[in-house]
Formats: structure tokens, C-alpha cells, sequence
């Protein structure tokens, strides 16, 4: 662009009168180039925006007014206000200075690093030293860091707090000759949450744990494992009233001290959600994090993905992807957990199924699915009519046989991540082909029944005693000591089975699945059932006391010597437990329950109605 020593004026010959702003930093977001800009804006007429002047080597003016407003400065003149003095001697001071210049946040440090004097070391890796400018009498925090890219990576957290709306210390990063950075950090004035923990009232307290807990869904999605600092020094109560997280060199893909993060622990999946809340994983986290409700999280959640488009350009371009699959992920969170919330579910459960949904996708097996089944024949009499493929005509595709995932769930459900034991499933299986009311079936039923929030008499019990046979059974089972069994990995086991068949059935698609996700499945009743209450043939909104784990077929009704009576029903996908297109014991092809001609998906029918379509009686 042409250099100009004097304003142009504009289209309508009216005057462009500008006023002059410090901004010390190109990017808003980053904070990043520690070259001194000037922004001109704009007051009156045609100049609608103004412009910003980039110092460096001269003045190049990049305009973003309108087209037919320009100004730029000479380039002879290292300064503005080299050029305010000339204009001055010329009589040719046009620019009127504003009453208050413009800021922003990092407008008050200082252009350079020469003559900072150090205070004293403040230790840590990354080499801390508060720092003086002896010209404002302003303290910093001056980081070089354990390494470059450790310590971009820390103001990166920094930036990308600050764009969530949360507190962290304004911060610059200054770079030298060869590109090696120096952060320069506002020093809060303030005492750590171990101070405050000690020594703080009631009140301090409870303002600084809320403060933590406010942003924790921040903290995972950022993955700032060491967000409270193993001495509790991360979390600052300043003496403005604001509580700030610093030192966040532990977010995104390195550790606290350093080093990289392995795959396994920065990737699109936020297992972090629940990780950074357990005692065994995180307990300095934990502390605090741990009393957080599922709904409280959630609640987070929501209030993140509504920011989403705040975190875009603060990011490298590796990070930048893995956020923003963090961030849908989390979304897919919130949204499933509404739906079970919406529906009863305890909230308790709600999270560890949820988490269990996320785990098995960060392992690899959702995208092992198949993507689509069809039935093997048509002919409501053969045999294959209960057995479906894929595009390939492969029976049951990757869910049985040698290369099964179902060695893939076994081992998610056996490691730490599950935390159950998939013996436990293999029970419940041969038990649930021999009789669905057995020892195994029975524990797994009275399991499921206390998950969501209806009354125990809503639910359907065989026999007077049959609730209370059940609750034994599922002590006994849940609690064998032989096996190595608590509650806690029988819980466990059973939840992630059912966040599995999720996560098989919302990915494949089959005949009888819906457009909308829901399933529409064969159940037969005996007539007495039926009559109780008053269900009819060609009823389609009749209700039937069922329980919490029901045998239901998708292609074929199975009659047993009982039943006469044919309904259908459309059940959502969360509502189903299991599914007979998967293998038992993994590599062995065969059938989880009775058999494939029963075609069985056992759910959970409470409060669904039914279509009532025949009757053999």
C-alpha cells in the first residue's frame, strides 16, 4: 500500500478523526507476538472500524475501514510519536489523541524483558521467577519453561480458560532472536487453597471449593489432571475476591512436570470426566471433584459446548481436532444422559453408563460394529430367518467367531477401565438361555430394578416372595468372595454390558430399528396376563405390568406352552440390556441365550405400552 504522511480523507470529503489505542498484542486470544501495535478508531462519518498499524520495521497500515478510507504512516518515522512531533512541527496534527486509550489484557506489560529485575525463584520446572518492572513497579511471573513447547502449551491452557471465562493470570509470551519463549504472567497477589484450607474463614472456603467445582468439565475437557497442585498451590483466592487456576502447564498433551502425555491419556475421548472424580486415579482432584453430581457435570457440559466457537485459533491444528471431538463427545454425553433422565434413571447410574459408553469407544469397539444387518432369508419357516448378515453375507459379521470384538469387550470389561469381570456375563447368559427367572438372571434383574426411579410394584415379580428371592440372589452373587466379587465390579460388569449393547445397537443398523433409533420387538403373554388387564386384540395402547429385564424377540414371536397372546412394542435403545446378535464366550460362534431361532433381546419394558395384534387362544 502506498505510504502516506497525512490522513486521506474520505469518499464525502469529511474528515477521518481517529484515536489512538495501545494494543501490545496481535492476537486476542493467544497472546502470542510481542510486537507493539496502534489501533486508530474511528469517530465520527465514514471510517467505521479504523486501523491498526503494525510496528516492525516501519508502519504498513492494514485497513479495516472502509475501502475508500486509508492512512498508514511513513515509514520514516520509527515512532508514532516521532511522527505526532513532526506532524507537529509542520502544523499538520490532524490526529486527535483519545481521552482514554484502548487496552487490552496483556496492555500493560512490558515491551521487553531488559530491564525486569528478579524478586526471587519461585522454583518449579519451568524455572519461576517473580520479576519487577522498575517502571510501573508491576510484578510477573517469568517462565522460560522445561521446554518450548511445554511452556507455549501452558499459555495455550491459559488462553483457552480465559476464552471459557474463567480466571487465570493475564499472560504474554515473548520470543527471542532464535523463537525460544519467555511467559510473562500478572502476579496474583493471594493466598493458595492450602493457605485458605488452613488458615481462611468459613466463607473463603467455601468460595474457593465452589470455584474449583464450578469449571471441573473445563478442567477435563482441557485434561488439567493437576488443575489443584499436588501442594494444593494451583488454586489462588486473590485478594480481589477472584480465584484463579495457575501454573496449567499440565493441560492438553503434556504432564505438569514436562513430559508428553501418552496417547492413551490425551486423545478425543474425555474419560477425564470421570477419571479426574476417583480417589484411586486423582485423589488430590478427587477431593474436590468427587462429590460433583452426573447432573451437575452435565449442567457443565452444556454451558461448554454453548463456547465451543470461543476456543477456535487458540489451539495447534493436532489439539484443535482433539478439542473439538472432546467437546462433541461430551455433547453426546449430555444428550444421552437427558434421555435417561428423562426416562427415570438414577443419576448415579447415568454417569457410570455414560462412562462405559465413552470407554468402550476410546477402546476401539464401536468402530468395529457392523455397520448394517440384514436377515439371512425371508421365508418366515427356515431356519435362517433369525440369523442376520452383512453386506457380505458373513453371518453375525465381527460378533462371533475367531476374530470376534467380543475379545475386545472382554478385555475392556476385565482391565481398569471396566473394572468388572466378564465371567459375571457369562453366567448371566447360560442363565438367562436356561430360565430367565435363575440364580444369575434373578441378581441381574433385582440389579437393573433399583436403577431407575419407579416404585417396586410398578414392576412385575413372579410370585409373592419373588422380589425379596431376587435381592438374595443378586447378594450372593454380587458378593461371591470365591470369585473374587464385590458389588462394585458386579455393578460394573453389568453396566458396561448394557452401555455395550448401546453403543452395538445405536451404531448397526438392522430390520425393525427405526428411523427414529427406537426398536419395535415381539412378545408373547398367556391369555390370563392379558385379561387382567383387559387387553384385547387390536388394541394398540394397552398396558402390562412387566419387569425390569423381559424376554422379547425382533423377528420371529417365540411361544412357549403358556402363551397365546402376540404384542409388539417400540422400545428405545437404551431400554435394551442384551442382544443375541454377539457370541458369549468370545471365539466360540455360539449364540448368547437359548438359541438363534428364539432371536432374544432382553429388555426392560416397565411403563411401555404394547400392541395387542393376535391370539391363538
Amino acid at each position: 500500500m502506498k505510504n502516506l504522511d497525512v490522513l486521506n480523507q474520505s469518499e464525502n470529503e469529511s474528515l477521518c478523526f481517529l484515536s489512538l489505542g495501545l494494543v501490545s498484542s496481535f492476537s486476542e486470544k493467544t497472546n502470542y507476538y510481542p510486537i507493539e501495535f496502534f489501533k486508530f478508531a474511528e469517530k465520527r462519518m465514514n471510517c467505521t472500524i479504523g486501523w491498526s498499524c503494525k510496528g516492525e520495521n516501519g508502519y504498513a497500515c492494514l485497513s479495516r475501514a472502509k475501502k475508500n478510507c486509508f492512512s498508514s504512516l511513513s515509514q520514516n518515522h520509527v515512532t508514532y510519536i516521532d511522527w505526532l512531533k513532526d506532524q507537529k512541527n509542520k502544523n499538520k496534527a490532524i490526529v486527535k489523541p483519545a481521552d482514554k486509550p484502548e487496552f487490552k489484557n496483556n496492555s500493560k506489560f512490558p515491551d521487553n524483558l531488559d530491564n525486569l529485575v528478579v524478586v526471587k525463584k519461585l522454583g518449579g520446572t519451568t524455572g519461576a521467577q517473580l520479576v519487577k518492572d522498575p517502571v510501573t513497579g508491576k510484578q510477573y511471573v517469568m517462565k522460560n519453561g522445561s521446554s518450548p513447547e511445554h511452556l507455549e502449551n501452558e499459555a495455550i491452557a491459559d488462553s483457552a480458560y480465559q476464552a471459557l471465562g474463567i480466571n487465570v493470570p493475564n499472560h504474554k509470551v515473548y520470543k527471542d532472536a532464535s523463537g525460544k519463549p519467555t511467559k510473562l504472567a500478572e502476579y496474583v497477589e493471594g493466598r493458595d487453597l492450602a493457605e485458605i484450607n488452613k488458615n481462611g474463614t468459613q466463607q473463603e472456603k467455601d468460595l474457593i471449593k465452589s470455584e474449583i467445582k464450578k469449571h471441573f468439565a473445563a478442567d477435563a475437557l482441557l485434561g488439567n489432571w493437576d488443575v489443584v497442585g499436588l501442594e494444593k498451590d494451583n488454586i489462588m483466592l486473590g485478594n480481589d475476591g477472584k480465584v484463579y487456576r495457575i501454573d496449567n502447564g499440565g493441560s492438553l498433551g503434556y504432564r505438569a512436570q514436562g513430559a508428553k502425555k501418552d496417547s492413551k491419556f490425551w486423545n478425543k475421548y474425555p474419560l477425564d470426566l470421570w477419571s479426574m472424580k476417583d480417589t484411586k486415579v486423582n485423589p488430590d482432584g478427587a477431593e474436590y471433584f468427587g462429590k460433583l453430581t452426573h447432573k451437575e457435570v452435565v449442567t457443565q457440559i452444556n454451558d461448554l459446548v454453548s463456547k465451543k466457537d470461543n476456543l477456535n485459533g487458540i489451539f495447534s491444528k493436532e489439539d484443535q481436532e482433539i478439542i473439538g471431538s472432546r467437546l462433541d463427545e461430551m455433547k453426546r454425553v449430555a444428550d444421552i444422559s437427558k434421555t435417561l433422565d428423562d426416562d427415570k434413571w438414577n443419576d448415579d447410574y447415568i454417569g457410570n453408563f455414560t462412562r462405559h459408553t465413552v470407554g468402550i469407544r476410546a477402546a476401539g469397539i464401536t468402530e468395529k460394529f457392523p455397520k448394517e444387518f440384514k436377515q439371512k432369508s425371508k421365508d418366515f419357516d427356515s431356519a435362517d430367518f433369525t440369523k442376520v448378515v452383512d453386506e457380505n453375507d458373513k453371518e453375525f459379521d465381527n460378533l462371533r467367531g475367531s476374530d470376534s470384538t467380543m475379545y475386545d469387550f472382554q478385555k475392556y470389561v476385565n482391565n481398569d477401565s471396566g473394572g468388572g469381570d466378564y465371567g459375571i456375563l457369562e453366567s448371566w447368559m447360560a442363565g438367562q438361555g436356561n430360565t430367565s427367572w435363575g440364580r444369575y438372571p434373578r441378581a441381574a434383574k433385582y440389579f437393573m430394578s433399583k436403577q431407575r426411579n419407579v416404585p417396586p410394584e410398578d414392576l412385575y415379580w413372579k410370585g409373592k416372595f419373588s422380589r425379596a428371592i431376587s435381592e438374595n440372589q443378586y447378594k450372593a452373587v454380587s458378593e461371591n468372595q470365591k470369585k473374587g466379587h464385590t458389588k462394585e465390579i458386579y455393578n460394573n460388569t453389568l453396566t458396561a454390558y448394557h452401555a455395550f449393547t448401546y453403543e452395538m445397537l445405536s451404531k448397526t443398523d438392522f430390520p425393525n430399528k427405526n428411523k427414529d433409533g427406537t426398536i419395535t420387538l415381539l412378545r408373547t403373554e398367556g391369555k390370563n396376563v392379558t385379561d387382567i388387564y383387559n387387553s384385547k386384540v387390536g388394541d394398540d395402547n394397552s398396558y402390562i405390568k412387566r419387569g425390569s429385564m423381559e424376554s422379547t424377540s425382533i423377528f420371529k414371536e417365540v411361544y412357549v406352552a403358556s402363551t397365546t397372546e402376540l404384542t409388539s412394542q417400540v422400545v428405545p435403545i437404551h431400554r435394551v440390556f442384551g442382544a443375541y446378535f454377539h457370541e458369549a464366550i468370545p471365539g466360540s460362534g455360539k449364540t448368547p441365550f437359548y438359541g438363534d431361532k428364539e432371536n432374544e433381546f432382553v429388555v426392560m419394558l416397565e411403563g411401555i405400552k404394547s400392541k395387542h395384534i393376535s391370539s391363538k387362544a
